[in-house]
């Protein structure tokens, strides 16, 4: 059974008249618009919003009760359920005003909570990141022996002491999901640990990746565990946006299809009450969830990188200084490296990147190989075990060191080396 959160308590006789009283004023001054972009878009639906409300119904309330209170506010609204329990994605017509709808749907005493279906992006989306290719990845048909090495003598992987890490475990019987823009499922670099996956967006098993951040962040986490399985789970579009709704149907799907480890290397600043409780079921399920702190210097809360349990990843640069774009505070539970990270392109070749969105998947893939060390583990012990192992950077960063979680990722003592 799912998690519920109640926004509105009390007596539903009281309720009901103030919804009684809402319709009235709002139908008398012409606030529900129900057809045409109306000129005076309301704040809660302007570019982190869409025209969409997800809603929870409390256990036992019919669907046709939802129907009947929608139809005295706005007409053609499309209703689709969703995979958490008694919850559905209302789609409006444009123009439907979403601040006096939401208002009535989180009084009823049908409604356990309603929300925008609000936009999440892929962290180096929102600063227009650019890839900078550096050629193919083929050779005859096999990977191209240069672009391998590249990938293998990277500065950050000296930093967390991968090469000695790997000789204790590669992550071997451990799935991986990537909720991202998919992946290139013939890319040399990861086709052979990928099983199959899924695309939130279609509904279908095609998670082909038209953006290029999802095959990024699965190469990352083929290099630093090569013997991990990756589950692509396609939750963002060729722009690298999704919405909450996306990645609800994604982490469920993830959580229900046997991942151990799920990353989001994507987020938001507004907190989701239904991105919440997907990950609070995925995290009853077992699973542990890995994000990306954000790219904007901030201490700011973001999300889901900063809700309790979730691991959220800062970015440390050669120096094992906070690396300058990356977000810390509450957002960053530990640190790994995220600048100039080499790894796969959507194209077939290979890249150079920057962002917090590549500093995830590493702390993704240790999670791997410290579980294949113990298979027994629960994510609460691999997560401890990755904190637990993490070097201070409050010395070489004297101002935003203590603002970096736990520290440093070290992959060789996480996997129990000494």
């Amino acid at each position: 059974m799912s998690q519920r959160f109640s926004l509105f308590r009390g007596n539903n006789s009281i309720k009901q008249k103030v919804i009684r009283l809402l319709l009235v004023f709002m139908l008398a001054f012409g606030l529900f618009a129900s057809s045409g972009a109306g000129p005076n878009v309301p704040a809660v639906q302007a570019a982190d919003s869409t025209n969409q409300i997800v809603v929870q119904l409390l256990p036992g309330q019919d669907i046709l009760g939802l129907k009947t209170l929608l139809n005295t506010l706005v007409n053609n609204v499309v209703i689709k359920t969703l995979s958490l329990d008694d919850t559905y994605l209302l789609t409006l017509p444009l123009g439907a005003l979403l601040g006096p709808i939401l208002t009535i749907l989180n009084l009823s005493p049908l409604v356990v909570f309603a929300e925008p279906n609000y936009k999440l992006y892929a962290t180096e989306a929102q600063q227009a990141f650019i890839y900078y290719d550096t050629g193919s990845a083929l050779q005859g048909g096999n990977s191209n022996p240069d672009a391998v090495q590249a990938a293998q003598d990277q500065w950050a992987w000296q930093r967390i002491d991968l090469a000695r890490s790997q000789n204790v475990s590669e992550g071997q019987n451990v799935t991986v999901a990537t909720l991202d823009t998919g992946v290139n499922a013939n890319h040399p670099a990861i086709k052979d640990q990928l099983v199959p996956g899924y695309n939130a967006l279609t509904g279908s098993t095609d998670a082909t990746d038209d953006n290029g951040h999802g095959t990024f962040v699965a190469g990352v986490i083929s290099q630093v565990a090569p013997d991990a399985s990756i589950m692509p789970v396609k939750v963002l579009n060729n722009l690298g946006q999704g919405t909450v709704a996306d990645a609800s149907e994604g982490i469920l799907w993830a959580a229900n299809h046997n991942a151990h480890v799920i990353n989001m290397s994507l987020g938001l600043y507004t907190n989701s009450i239904l991105l919440q409780l997907s990950i609070n079921y995925a995290q009853v399920r077992g699973d542990l969830v890995v994000a990306s702190a954000g790219n904007s210097n901030t201490g700011s809360r973001r999300y889901p990188a900063s809700y309790p349990g979730v691991i959220g990843v800062a970015a440390t640069d050669s120096n094992n200084h906070k690396a300058s774009f990356s977000n810390y505070g509450s957002n960053a539970k530990v640190s790994a490296p995220g600048v100039h990270i080499y790894s796969a392109y959507y194209t077939g070749g290979y890249a150079y990147g920057d962002g917090t969105s590549f500093a995830a998947p590493q702390v993704a893939a240790l999670a791997a190989q410290v579980w294949a060390t113990t298979p027994n583990s629960t994510s609460n012990t691999v997560s401890n075990q990755i904190l637990g192992n993490a070097a201070s950077l409050a010395a070489s960063d004297p101002t935003y060191g203590s603002k970096l979680g736990a520290g440093l990722i070290n992959n060789f003592k996480a996997v129990g080396g000494s």
